[in-house]
């Protein structure tokens, strides 16, 4: 049960794209609160649309993880992934306008994060039990 056990589970893409993948979802509140700051000068505001954000991510992952169960991870990752990007679009679009909207885009922002890490690991689940190495899976959800 070790790594290079799993690395030859898989094909190679998919452990750098479970890296990359990754990245904005520990990036988006530090950049929210960054954007949102530059856009009104209020940390207040800033840190209240990013904590709502960020609860919204919670909220979202609940119907993330049920869509993923029902449709599959990869689907609902690619999905999310783009509806998030729209939203992004959206928020830095939405700091021209008022403080209403760049809170809606920021809560719309955090609803559509796609949570990666969980969606890698249901794919990892579903790849080595059909494969036969069940026994790799505690290696692989470390990951």
């Amino acid at each position: 049960m070790s790594y290079r056990e799993l690395v030859r589970a898989v094909p190679p893409p998919f452990f750098l794209l479970g890296l990359i993948a990754r990245l904005p979802f520990a990036i988006t509140p530090l950049a929210t609160l960054g954007l949102l700051h530059a856009a009104t000068g209020s940390y207040t505001f800033a840190g209240a649309a990013t904590a709502a954000q960020s609860i919204a991510t919670a909220a979202g992952g609940i119907g993330l993880g049920f869509a993923a169960d029902r449709f599959g991870p990869r689907v609902v990752g690619v999905a999310m992934a783009l509806l998030n990007a729209a939203c992004a679009a959206a928020l830095a679009a939405a700091t021209l306008g008022g403080r209403v909207a760049m809170a809606v885009a920021a809560v719309a922002v955090g609803v559509t994060q796609p949570a990666v890490g969980m969606l890698a690991r249901v794919h990892w689940a579903r790849l080595l039990r059909s494969t036969g190495r069940a026994r790799l899976l505690p290696t692989a959800l470390s990951y």
